[in-house]
């Protein structure tokens, strides 16, 4: 049997409640340990027992209400947050976008933060530079190569991070509603290039409230609810 790109066994996540919330998951972001926070401040917790394997080649569609625990879930696979019990196992190059354009220096253009951006994700300097007139093109971004990325719009922004990350090829893909904003028209032209990515043996966890855009991406289903897995069409969900 092939070993999973990645499994997470029994994962558990807290952070404190109220005003020190935010500093703890900035500490925790950073691998330090937010109990030094406080000794005394009450906890909550965000992921409780969270047991999932993840094959190569499979698409994923996480789904939940608010403050379930999707982003936190997927930056721990990510390396973004350290998880406080159980164990996680990835085989391979995770590539996430939370953020669209976080990455991105506004004083430089965008042909030079594709360069930037693009090695971030694991490319030469080489194949970064090969890349940048397709990313442009599947982009749609070709006239707006020398201007500063700080004049592109949201939509402009993931079609950009969307796009070069297809071609850094990572083995894990994640995307945390980073669809959503996407328009059709490209939505069409990258689902062929994510297709396939995938069918080359990566695999992708997409986030988004739109059950369509799941349907129409992904080939499981992982519904979250209050920080535990209570569906999964690819195993059966483990409490």
């Amino acid at each position: 049997m092939q070993e999973p790109l990645a499994r997470l066994e029994n994962i558990c996540k807290s952070f404190p409640a109220g005003r020190v919330a935010l500093m703890s998951k900035r500490l925790s972001a950073i691998g330090l340990c937010p109990k030094i926070i406080s000794k005394n401040a009450k906890y909550s917790e965000v992921l409780s027992g969270i047991s999932l394997s993840i094959g190569r080649g499979e698409s994923i569609g996480l789904s939940g209400p608010n403050g379930c625990g999707k982003t936190t879930l997927l930056k721990i696979i990510a390396g973004v947050y350290r998880h406080d019990s159980g164990s996680l196992t990835v085989n391979g190059r995770v590539g996430a976008i939370f953020m669209p354009g976080i990455e991105l220096l506004p004083t430089l253009s965008a042909e030079e933060n594709l360069v930037a951006y693009a090695m971030m994700h694991g490319l030469s300097h080489h194949m970064a530079q090969k890349i940048k007139a397709e990313v442009f093109e599947l982009s749609g971004l070709t006239s707006s190569k020398k201007k500063s990325c700080a004049a592109f719009s949201m939509g402009m922004t993931i079609r950009f991070c969307l796009t070069v990350m297809m071609f850094s090829k990572p083995d894990l893909i994640i995307l945390d509603e980073t669809l959503t904003f996407a328009d059709r028209s490209f939505r069409d032209e990258i689902s062929k290039r994510l297709a396939d990515v995938i069918s080359a043996g990566s695999s992708a966890i997409i986030v988004s409230h739109e059950q369509s855009l799941l349907d129409r991406f992904c080939t499981r289903s992982v519904r979250l609810d209050k920080g535990r897995i209570v569906s999964d069409s690819g195993t059966a969900a483990r409490s």
